[in-house]
């Protein structure tokens, strides 16, 4: 066999005797790995895919997907942003932060009664700063913790800035989430 090798050097280590070596190899591996016949199967059954479906009804099924963009921008920033802006530019800053959808942490300041089923609230994000404070209206039937709610009570809230100042920023359409305990 060495001889061979030896006396055929040429041929096998050319392109051609590789590929011809390599296609051996590659049948022999191939018998020897053969797979079992009797795999077991996993079949899963889409409700409503067992039969025929026209385009339409197929679309029809379909739910659209909402993703809500949040952004990350802070009470503090926003403060901090206008605070140090000139004077005369502070008005126009406070504009770019209109229409951005914000959730913040936030402490119960107080609950006032509006125009019908509507609750004025005041929050904070900073118990310590008791100057900041988020407006927001709800309407109380929706959120009835706010009737026994004590001061100070966590809420998240979630909604699109309406207004932005120094100290204040208002909000509409909110969603509050209650914490436990």
């Amino acid at each position: 066999m060495f001889r061979f090798i030896l006396d055929n050097k040429e041929w096998i280590f050319s392109g051609a005797g590789v590929a011809v070596l390599g296609g051996l190899i590659a049948i022999l591996c191939r018998r020897s790995h053969k797979a079992p016949e009797n795999l077991p199967q996993v079949i899963i059954h889409v409700p409503g895919m067992d039969q025929a479906q026209s385009e339409e009804s197929k679309a029809a099924e379909v739910i659209p997907v909402s993703i809500e963009r949040i952004s990350p921008i802070s009470f503090k920033y926003i403060r901090k942003t206008i605070d140090e802006a000139l004077p005369l530019q502070r008005e126009q800053i406070s504009k770019k932060f209109v229409g951005l959808k914000v959730e913040w942490d936030t402490f119960l300041k107080g609950v006032s009664t509006d125009k019908g089923d509507m609750v004025r609230l005041r929050l904070t994000t900073n118990k310590k700063v008791p100057l900041d404070t988020i407006y927001c209206k709800v309407p109380l039937s929706q959120y009835r913790e706010l009737g026994v709610l004590p001061e100070g009570a966590r809420i998240r809230i979630q909604g699109e800035i309406e207004e932005a100042g120094s100290w204040d920023v208002t909000l509409n359409n909110v969603k509050l989430f209650f914490y436990g305990g």
